[in-house]
């Protein structure tokens, strides 16, 4: 039934008594339920037009009648029940109260005092200087408040036993002794004027204590004694979270968090910040500058790579995540193992720091060691690794790697197929080990090169170098020192640039071929017959066997050794040496030099 009652003066109900109709007032409306019946419902439509009803009710039941004014029906609709209750107030100042049940107090106008009772309540204030009152017991409730100078009065609540906490926009208020919880949405919203529309602006406790809206700001910056959830505000906030294994998040600002006792999770991505473990095992995530204290803590600065940050590990096996060459690490001596996990272009290894690890998914990197004997790992793109003084141990991936040794303690490790991976050292001689193919020498030491069973590439220094290739198809290059090159078979190739030192070939294979480009002097090795020069002052030495020995232009020296040998010197002024053996020496210069001592040969 649907009408519009402001002209009525009585609506009789017929048969019924008080305690069998449920009145409640929606907006304007009286709306009247029956407990014969769930379905049947009168709905008075603008019965609350002028807010205090004009209209009566009268009940009839036999001979009696009972009539209802408007301040009865107002009490009426007022009343909870043992169920969900909806009760709505007016534009005046009402008390409204909940029973049992998951109810639903909307205060509308007015100055109005809410008590949800026992359930998990929702309380609306609407405008108007608001009062929510709460007990212990009470439930999880939760407040929308608009507009007004609103209060929470919590009786049975101390400042020791409530814990204050932000979730996004909204305040939660916690009895830590009940585990009541009372959920103020949209608290924190900050409007397009900086103004704060919703929420409360004090929160008066049963101690006597009283928070106004910045007591309460800074309230839930403090943890307690337990697990707390903290998240900071817009503003430079100083969070705490006290004892308890914490999870404390900043955003935004400049913020200085500690996690203080337990194993903490500190996160601020925004802004230039100071995240402070203390005691436990803490992973701090941000930017600015990461303390992780005592414990095993986990330190990762990988959020802005326009930001350098600095991690300070203190006591423990810490673990620092960095992304910028300028990122800082701070470790004293003998406080634990420490790794670092990098994704930046180049990573120079801290004091104190003892394993590097390269991160997966990043370009090709460069890291350089300490003092210490580090271990460090590559990532699967191309590497360099330097471990630095030391015994370091350098482990390599799938990519072509280059590693710095400096110590004949160093350890170096490659699998088979992981890329083509080069040592690089100028301070021993070396040989290569299996999985490797690249040696690099440096500095101006005499050093020895030597390479394994695959196609190596070899560069010498600035020193006397002799490279030697061993088996594969070989690249060898020199440097400006007086070199040496063993090369094994014709698919081995020597590169010499001008002008840098005399230089050597010993050849263990036979070729017509003429000697390398800038290469002076050539051994014959093994069984080897013919030795060809070039156009340089040659010195070609033959071996055992009966050699043919050809100069070529320039200045050549040719000693045939042992063997029945040939000897052509070509153009230019050469000396020829026969040695033992049946020789035979042609010349084509009057400079030509021929020496031959007795008894070696006719």
């Amino acid at each position: 039934m649907m009408d519009d009652y402001q002209d009525l003066t009585t609506v009789a109900l017929i048969d019924l008594s008080v305690s069998e109709v449920t009145f409640r007032r929606h907006n304007n409306d009286l709306v009247l339920s029956f407990a014969s019946s769930s379905e049947d419902r009168i709905t008075l439509s603008g019965f609350f037009w002028d807010d205090v009803p004009r209209n009566v009710i009268q009940m009839i039941e036999g001979n009696t009648v009972a009539t209802l004014d408007a301040q009865a029906i107002i009490a009426a609709t007022q009343t909870p029940s043992a169920g969900d209750d909806l009760i709505e107030g007016s534009a005046k100042a009402d008390a409204l109260s909940g029973a049992a049940g998951n109810d639903t107090l909307w205060g509308m106008d007015g100055n109005d005092t809410l008590n949800g009772g026992i359930g998990n309540d929702s309380l609306l204030g609407g405008m108007g200087d608001d009062r929510y009152v709460f007990v212990a017991g009470d439930g999880s409730d939760t407040i929308l408040d608009v507009a007004g100078n609103d209060t929470i009065v919590l009786s049975s609540v101390t400042a020791k036993t409530a814990i204050l906490r932000r979730d996004g926009d909204d305040l939660v208020i916690t009895n830590t002794v009940t585990a009541d919880q009372i959920r103020i949405q949209h608290h924190f919203y900050v409007d397009y004027d900086k103004s704060h529309p919703y929420g409360v602006d004090t929160v008066q406790l049963g101690d006597g204590t009283s928070w106004d809206l910045e007591a309460i700001r800074l309230q839930v910056l403090q943890g307690g004694d337990g697990d707390d959830l903290i998240f900071g505000h817009p503003e430079n906030d100083v969070i705490h979270g006290g004892k308890g294994n914490d999870r404390l998040n900043g955003p935004a600002g400049d913020d200085t968090i500690y996690g203080e006792d337990g194993d903490d999770i500190i996160e601020d991505r925004q802004g230039r910040n100071a995240l402070y473990g203390g005691d436990g095992n803490d992973v701090l995530t941000g930017t600015g500058l990461l303390d992780g204290g005592s414990g095993n803590d986990t330190l990762n600065g990988n959020v802005d790579r326009s930001m350098p940050d600095t991690l300070v590990g203190g006591l423990g096996d810490d673990s620092y995540y960095v992304d910028d060459t300028n990122d800082v690490i701070v470790e004293q001596a003998n406080q634990g193992i420490d790794t670092v996990y990098t994704t930046a272009g180049f990573t120079q290894m801290a004091d104190n720091v003892e394993i590097l690890r390269m991160q997966e998914g990043s370009w090709s990197q460069q890291a350089a060691g300490n003092a210490q004997n580090n271990i460090m790992y590559g990532n699967s793109s191309g590497n360099r690794l330097d471990g630095g003084l030391g015994a370091d141990t350098l482990i390599g991936g799938a990519g072509n790697d280059t590693y710095v040794i400096d110590s004949l303690q160093d350890v170096v490790v490659e699998l088979v197929d992981e890329g083509f991976d080069t040592i690089e050292t100028g301070s021993f001689s070396y040989t290569l080990q299996d999985n490797f193919e690249g040696l690099t020498l440096t500095g101006t030491a005499n050093l020895d090169g030597t390479g394994n069973a695959a196609d190596n590439v070899l560069m010498g220094n600035d020193g006397h170098n002799l490279l030697d290739g061993g088996l594969g198809r070989d690249t060898m290059y020199g440097g400006l020192g007086n070199d040496t090159f063993v090369v094994e078979n014709e698919d081995d190739l020597v590169f010499e640039s001008y002008d840098e030192g005399i230089d050597t070939i010993e050849r263990s294979y036979d070729t017509l071929y003429v000697l390398e480009r800038n290469v002076e002097n050539l051994v014959l090795k093994g069984d080897v017959i013919h030795g060809n020069g070039n156009e340089l002052d040659n010195v070609i030495t033959g071996n055992d066997a009966d050699n043919s020995l050809l100069g070529l232009a320039g200045n050549d020296t040719l000693i045939g050794g042992a063997g029945n040998d040939a000897l052509f010197g070509s153009e230019g002024q050469d000396t020829l040496i026969g040695g033992s053996g049946d020789d035979y020496y042609e010349i084509d210069d009057v400079g030509d030099v021929i020496i031959e001592q007795a008894g070696e040969g006719g």
